[in-house]
Parts: C-alpha cells; sequence; structure tokens
C-alpha cells in the first residue's frame, strides 16, 4: 500500500509537463558528468536523436546518458557505427545492456589473460557483465547498432563512492577499473572481428575503415 497507494504527489521529481512528451533538456559534458538528456519519456529509442559523439569509448562512437524524471537510475544509449566496436572496459556488476538495434556480439572475460565468453545479440537480448569483467561490444550488421545499459545509481546521484569515482573521471580510486586501448588489446580480438563482418559483406580497409567488398 505503501507504494501503490499512497495520495503523495512527488511534484518536485516531475519537471516540467514537456518531460512527459518527448521533449528533455540537453546539458553538454562538464567535468563531473557526460553529455546529459534529462526527461520523463522517449518514445523511441531507436530513432533518438540526442546522442553526440564518444571516440574516447570507440572509433565514430556516440552516447547520451539520461537523467530519467531526477531518479537515481542511470540509464544510457551507445551506437556503434557500421563495422565498428567500442573499446573494452570493466566496472562493477548490475548494469544490464538492453539491445535496441543492429545485430553483433560481445565478448567478457574476468582478467586479461582468461578466454573469452561470447554473447551474441540483436533486438531485444538483455545481458549483464559480471563485476569487473572486462566487456567490449561489435557490431557485425549493416546498420548502426544501438544499446541501453541501465544501473543503480544515476549521474546526479550517484549513491556509491565508486559511482562518484567514475563519473568525476578519477580512475585512480575506481577498484581495477580500465579501459583497453585499441593498441593494447589482443590482436586475435581485432581478426575475429575482421572476420565476422566479412561474412555480412564488408570488409576493413588499411585505415580499419569498413567498405563493402562489393
Amino acid at each position: 500500500r505503501f507504494l501503490f497507494e499512497s495520495t503523495w504527489d512527488f511534484a518536485d521529481r516531475l519537471g516540467p509537463d514537456r518531460y512527459f512528451k518527448a521533449s528533455g533538456d540537453f546539458t553538454p559534458r562538464g567535468s563531473d558528468h557526460r553529455n546529459i538528456w534529462e526527461t520523463n519519456f522517449v518514445p523511441d529509442l531507436g530513432i533518438f536523436d540526442e546522442l553526440r559523439a564518444n571516440e574516447e569509448r570507440g572509433a565514430g562512437s556516440s552516447t547520451i546518458e539520461f537523467i530519467l524524471a531526477d531518479g537515481t537510475m542511470h540509464a544510457h544509449m551507445s551506437e556503434i557505427p557500421i563495422g565498428r566496436y567500442k573499446k573494452a572496459h570493466r566496472h562493477e556488476a548490475g548494469f544490464h545492456v538492453f539491445c535496441v538495434t543492429g545485430n553483433g556480439y560481445s565478448l567478457l572475460w574476468p582478467t586479461l589473460d582468461s578466454p573469452r565468453e561470447r554473447v551474441d545479440w540483436s533486438h531485444g537480448v538483455v545481458f549483464c557483465p559480471p563485476e569487473q569483467w572486462y566487456h567490449q561490444h561489435f557490431n557485425v550488421s549493416t546498420e548502426p547498432a544501438r544499446y541501453l545499459a541501465t544501473f543503480l545509481g544515476s549521474n546526479r546521484y550517484p549513491l556509491t563512492l565508486e559511482r562518484r569515482a567514475t563519473y568525476e573521471n578519477r580512475p585512480e580510486l575506481r577498484r581495477g577499473g580500465g579501459q583497453i586501448e585499441y593498441v593494447d588489446e589482443d590482436p586475435a580480438i581485432y581478426q575475429l572481428f575482421a572476420a565476422e563482418i566479412e561474412k555480412e559483406g564488408l570488409r576493413l580497409d588499411m585505415d580499419g575503415i569498413p567498405v563493402p567488398i562489393r
């Protein structure tokens, strides 16, 4: 009854009425946050057009973080261009990855020298990388691939010191955190990806840019 029969109206969390009508407010990246879209309602993630370039997470990658109803739930959406892939990284457990458009696969592994587990994904697939496992997302479709990731601890209300350190870009405080740059990754990762996109009629040129075989 406390949850569903309460008459209290949390008016300070509602925001303007347009937040319920697919509108929102954009806040550009600052010293203590990423690019943010604040709203209460996103009607179609597949065509949402407020993503911003985020090359540091992957070649051609774009991302937006959401503040939803001034709440504590983190959510961000990323788009991977055709024939590209994100850089591997790791963090605490609890991030649920919802695949929105395109298809591809993700590799997950606990330590640098561990065997990698593969998750193939397309629209509707959801998976959750385990605690501090490296994971890396690859788009092998002939369209951009998008995914939505949700987690407890928003940019505005991170809840934990670990989340706050991540948002403040203070890697020395992240427990075992880190990102593997392309130049440092196992060459087998790139070789597997090149073979997978070739099955879709794409290949990589000398600069790593996907171009049609035909």
